[in-house]
C-alpha cells in the first residue's frame, strides 16, 4: 500500500509541472502578441493603411 501511494504522488509531482508548463506556453504567447498589437500606431481614414 505505501508503494502504490508512493507512485501515485511521484506521478502527482510529475504531471504539475508539466501542466503548468503547458497553460504557461500559450498565455505567454498571447501576452506577447497583444502586447505587439497595443505597441502599434493606429492608422484611421485610409485604406492603404497596414
Amino acid at each position: 500500500m505505501a508503494a502504490a501511494l508512493q507512485a501515485k504522488l511521484h506521478g502527482e509531482q510529475c504531471f504539475t509541472p508539466d501542466v503548468a508548463h503547458e497553460l504557461r506556453t500559450p498565455l505567454t504567447g498571447l501576452h506577447l502578441a497583444g502586447g505587439a498589437a497595443a505597441a502599434r500606431p493606429r492608422w484611421r481614414g485610409t485604406a492603404s493603411a497596414p
